[in-house]
């Protein structure tokens, strides 16, 4: 379920990477799905809870 929410909202994710995200996640607890602007990050995140997935939006504090 985790792996083909991830895959059907955020485009350009391969099931593989979603599935290694879902691991990390499970481990570490959390995991970096992608780098994107804000208002796509928005998105991303409301469609994913739409689909009962935990999410947060964190800035990127490795750029300048």
């Amino acid at each position: 379920m985790v792996v083909q929410a991830i895959t059907t909202v955020i485009p350009g994710t391969s099931p593989e990477h979603a599935l290694n995200c879902y691991h990390t996640a499970k481990k570490l607890g959390q995991a970096i799905i992608t780098s994107c602007i804000k208002e796509h990050a928005e998105f991303y995140s409301e469609q994913l809870s739409r689909q009962g997935i935990s999410n947060m939006i964190e800035p990127d504090t490795t750029t300048l």
